[in-house]
């Protein structure tokens, strides 16, 4: 098969990270239904990013991977693998940025279940270092326990050592999961890539994220050129705040806009006509809870409102500067309305 036709690329998941967190799962459980090669795949994945923590593939035999795992405090961590002696969660962002002491939360939690957890797994695309905010609470102890792997690198290279070790198997006649690790690790390597161009293109973007979470605010969505907050939500139907760089001018503009949660938990920012126009009460009732009559909504073009003037470059301005200034201003609209929740992104 051509590599220009990748199944991620075609289905629009290609960034997901539940996608890519229950696919990762389903390959190293040893009992899984999908494939059968049981231990394997755990096995190298151990090897793979559990060398450097002092991890053996002994202590995993028989091992239980779950993901979505409920915590005491209502969070959920992507994934676990475990047995009664010891015990591994996964945090895995691709786009999304930490809640507070999200980690320590995860942590906690997982100290619980067994005394044993020799490491809390950060997975991003390339590696980077969880925010300060998601370990707040955590002793300079605990916090040495948390060891960032990245897709680009661990997960792409566990990927090769499964494709040699199935290429190589004279039993093998499985040729659908050999297709499923190429086609997954070509597309890791893809958004990889353009993750790397993102964050190397726009700073801006990227700046406003960090000083935002330090203010506590927390981006449900984080894309190449903007980043959305969700600020109330009534059953499936939300108003989030979309901050929006225009690449070409430098500015920043801020505009209101409606989403709707799908199955998958994922808020969709771009088909909520037929929802709202099904539940046009709770369109009502949410709109009144939110802004309280504070914002001059036209209910005929719900889709998205300019509420406040774009937020100009100027020549004196750094990155910093201009960050600074569409922050204050994220925070004087959020005051301005009657209701703001933080969601976990």
């Amino acid at each position: 098969m051509s590599e220009k036709f990748n199944i991620f690329q075609v289905a629009g998941i290609y960034q997901s990270e539940e996608i890519h967190t229950k696919i990762i799962a389903e390959l190293i459980n040893p009992e899984s239904d999908f494939h059968d090669y049981g231990q394997q795949f755990l096995n190298i994945f151990i090897e793979e990013i559990g060398t450097p923590v002092g991890l053996n593939v002994s202590d995993f035999i028989g091992a239980t991977v779950e993901t979505e795992k409920s915590t005491d405090e209502g969070r959920r961590i992507d994934m676990v693998v475990f047995t009664d002696e010891i015990y591994l969660p996964f945090e895995v962002k691709i786009w999304a940025g930490d809640s507070k002491n999200q980690i320590t939360d995860y942590y906690k939690f997982a100290k619980t279940q067994c005394d044993n957890v020799p490491a809390l797994f950060y997975l991003t695309p390339n590696g980077r270092k969880p925010y300060d905010i998601s370990m707040e609470d955590m002793e300079k102890c605990e916090k040495e326990i948390v060891y960032n792997i990245s897709f680009k690198n661990d997960i792409a290279k566990w990927l090769y050592k499964c494709i040699i070790f199935v290429n190589n198997d004279p039993d093998d006649e499985d040729e659908l999961i050999q297709l499923l690790l190429g086609q997954l690790r070509n597309n890791i390597l893809r958004f990889c890539n353009a993750f790397n161009e993102v964050i190397t293109y726009d700073e801006v973007i990227e700046k406003l994220r960090e000083k935002l979470l330090e203010k506590g605010i927390l981006c449900t969505e984080c894309a190449p050129n903007y980043l959305t907050i969700t600020l109330n939500k009534i059953g499936a139907l939300e108003y989030a705040l979309r901050i929006e760089r225009d690449l070409c001018s430098g500015s920043v503009s801020l505009k209101v806009i409606n989403g709707v949660e799908q199955a998958n938990g994922i808020p969709n920012y771009g088909k909520t006509s037929e929802y709202i126009h099904n539940h046009s009460c709770d369109f009502i009732t949410l709109t009144d809870e939110t802004f309280n009559g504070k914002l001059d909504i036209n209910k005929n073009k719900w889709e998205k409102y300019t509420i406040k003037p774009t937020i100009a470059w100027t020549d004196e301005d750094d990155i910093i500067t201009f960050s600074e200034k569409c922050v204050e201003a994220v925070c004087s609209f959020i005051k301005s309305i009657e209701k703001y929740r933080s969601y976990n992104a």
